[in-house]
């Protein structure tokens, strides 16, 4: 192609990106070589941090789903934690449609060190109501991370819930006119009109969704809601199971093949279901770790897990632990480097494990900034200010009666057509 014609091809998408950027939407055309890079926000843990190659994207919807008691809600409470401990200034938005968040409030202060003041929570009653808050928190930049908790309950439209249920009214039966397809064409809809939003903020948004039991046995024992619409609007999409009982934690020191052993956790497998970004893992990869009750993912187990069961790098015979010469090798250790038990093994790798991420997933730093964290900061404060107003503004908004399901503001997304869902 002459110089000329590459000219103009440029200039031809830098108008068609200027319009864009004039209705506040990500500009859709990029050359070859100006591709933006993808920001990550690590969560601290080896296994997941290798498994979608840095941490959770930003920009784009990241899903984690699975059945109940798979630690789906905590998990994104220790990605909160964990970053809030890296950055002073970090926030996040967490929109609860169940409404039962209210009971895991100590144990996310008290056992997952979730820094309350600055992660808010906002109960959301209908599908529109947490679009519009999305929309309004996400337009403002006034926090990191949006977390959607769960997507499977979000499938409640302003129709069946507004009004109450009128004995002799259509609106007696509203409740039982939601099938399948409605609900799934509700979460289609949720991330579609929030997934510019998104883009251009560089949000890192992670909805969390229960599964359903697949009752024809075959193929997959639980499949994921949403359709196969669903499916193609996510970029990261895993799945997030209880793994074999066997390799749960134990308390203390006890040796794993004890009859004495108390099991204080659980260990649980990530799958990648779809990965549709740069760099990350391929379809049907998987990673086992270990969720210890109170705590979380503990960095000594994690690596141990990550290093066994998934790069297969230890030996374990008898109670010993013995590192295999790959690891050595690429960690620059002496050859037959080994432990007497597994809970020695597991001390050394917490007190190495900056140094084991950095082998596994480069480029990123888990080391906690020094700055001191006050509490109660004006940006907090003001922060907290801005999302109450924008839940009271869109419960004001969906209530009112001529509001149309997920109606377009045309003065802020002029030219959010069709093409935005291409």
């Amino acid at each position: 192609m002459s110089s000329d014609k590459i000219s103009r091809m440029r200039k031809a998408l830098g108008t068609i990106n200027a319009s864009y950027i004039k209705a506040k939407q990500a500009p859709p055309c990029f050359s070859g070589d100006e591709l933006p890079a993808l920001k990550r926000l690590p969560t601290g843990s080896i296994s997941l941090d290798w498994l979608w190659g840095g941490g959770v994207v930003c920009g784009l919807p990241n899903v984690v789903w699975g059945p109940e008691g798979a630690y789906k809600t905590s998990l994104a409470l220790r990605i909160v934690a964990f970053n809030q401990s890296r950055d002073p200034e970090f926030t996040a938005l967490l929109l609860d449609g169940s409404g039962s968040f209210s009971g895991m409030l100590v144990y996310a202060q008290n056992d997952l060190l979730v820094d309350m003041e600055r992660l808010f929570v906002v109960e959301v009653n209908t599908l529109e109501e947490g679009v519009e808050i999305f929309r309004q928190v996400a337009t403002e930049g006034l926090v990191d991370m949006i977390i959607i908790d769960d997507l499977a309950v979000y499938a409640t439209i302003k129709e069946q819930f507004k009004g109450g249920f009128k004995l002799g009214t259509k609106q007696e039966h509203s409740i039982t006119d939601q099938s399948m397809a409605t609900q799934a064409g509700a979460n289609n809809t949720f991330i579609r009109r929030t997934r510019h939003l998104m883009k251009i903020h560089e949000i890192a948004c992670l909805f969390t969704q229960q599964v359903r039991q697949n009752f024809d046995l075959y193929g997959e024992e639980f499949i994921m809601g949403g359709g196969h619409g669903l499916k193609h609007a996510l970029r990261l999409n895993t799945i997030q199971t209880p793994a074999a009982k066997d390799k749960a934690p134990i308390q203390g020191s006890i040796s794993h093949t004890s009859a004495n052993a108390v099991k204080i956790g659980s260990a649980v497998t990530f799958r990648v279901v779809k990965m549709a970004v740069d760099g990350a893992q391929n379809k049907g990869t998987r990673v086992v770790t270990q969720w210890t009750d109170r705590i979380g993912i503990e960095p000594g187990r994690d690596a141990f897990m990550f290093l066994s069961e998934t790069m297969d790098l230890i030996t374990r015979v008898s109670s010993s632990v013995l590192f295999k010469d790959e690891l050595c090798l690429k960690l620059g250790l002496e050859l037959g480097l080994g432990f007497s038990t597994r809970a020695k093994a597991e001390a050394w790798m917490t007190e190495n494990y900056q140094m084991i991420y950095d082998t596994f997933v480069p480029n990123l730093n888990l080391q906690p900034q020094t700055t001191e964290i006050k509490k109660k900061t004006k940006k907090t404060r003001e922060t907290k200010k801005k999302i109450d107003q924008a839940a009271t503004t869109a419960i004001e908004l969906t209530s009112d009666p001529n509001y149309t399901h997920f109606e377009e503001n045309e003065e802020n997304e002029e030219g959010d057509t069709e093409n935005a869902d291409d």
